[in-house]
C-alpha cells in the first residue's frame, strides 16, 4: 500500500486489497470489501496492456476536470456509475455473464466519456468485442495500462489474437479464490 501511496499519492486501495483477499470483492472507497458468491461459468478474462505508462494522479485530475466542466451532467454519469456496479454486482453473483458483459461496455462508454479512454484503449477495446467479448473495459485508471475482456472459454483464444500486434502484452486469467500468501523459506 506504501509503494501505492508513492505512486498514486491517494489510492483506493482496491489493487491491495484483491490482491490479500483474492476472489470477487465488491469494493467502494470508504467501505469494507463485500466477498461475492461468484457464480460465473465458462468464462475467462483477457488483459491486454497497452504498454502506455501514465501517471494515476494525472488522469485523475483530468476526469475531475472534465466532471466539474460537465456541471449537472456529471452527476449523472456517477450515478450511471454506481447502477452499473451495483447490477454488475448482482450479475456476478446470479451467474449472468451476457450481463455482466453488457454492463461493462456501458462503464466503458462512461469512463470514455468523463475523458479515461484514450485511442489505444478503444483500440483493444473494440478488437476484443470484435473477437467475441461479452464485454470489455479499461481497468485502473485510463490513459493507458490495460483492458480486461470477458470471454467464453472457447473464444478466450480468438481473443488473444485479435489484441497482437497492439497490445505490449495479453494473457488469459481466471477468478482466483485464494489472495496472496506468505510463506517463509
Amino acid at each position: 500500500m506504501e509503494g501505492e501511496r508513492i505512486a498514486h499519492s491517494r489510492p483506493s486501495g482496491v489493487d491491495v486489497t484483491i490482491a490479500v483477499k483474492g476472489g470477487v470483492l465488491a469494493y467502494k472507497r470508504g467501505e469494507e470489501p463485500v466477498r461475492l458468491e461468484q457464480r460465473l461459468a465458462g468464462v475467462t478474462l483477457l488483459i491486454a496492456d497497452t504498454g502506455i505508462e501514465r501517471q494515476t494522479r494525472d488522469v485523475v485530475e483530468h476526469v475531475l476536470s472534465v466532471a466539474e466542466s460537465l456541471g449537472e451532467a456529471s452527476n449523472h454519469i456517477y450515478t450511471a456509475a454506481d447502477v452499473i456496479s451495483r447490477e454488475a454486482r448482482g450479475a456476478i453473483e446470479r451467474g449472468d455473464a451476457e450481463r455482466l458483459g453488457l454492463l461493462m461496455n456501458a462503464a466503458q462508454g462512461l469512463l470514455s466519456a468523463l475523458g479515461a479512454s484514450s485511442l489505444e484503449i478503444e483500440t483493444l477495446v473494440y478488437r476484443m468485442r470484435r473477437a467475441g467479448a461479452l464485454g470489455s473495459k479499461l481497468t485502473g485508471a485510463g490513459w493507458g495500462g490495460c483492458v480486461i475482456g470477458l470471454f467464453r472459454e472457447e473464444e478466450a483464444e480468438s481473443g488473444l489474437r485479435s489484441v497482437t500486434g497492439d497490445a505490449a502484452q495479453a494473457f488469459t486469467a481466471s477468478m482466483a479464490e485464494e489472495g496472496a500468501k506468505l510463506e517463509t523459506l
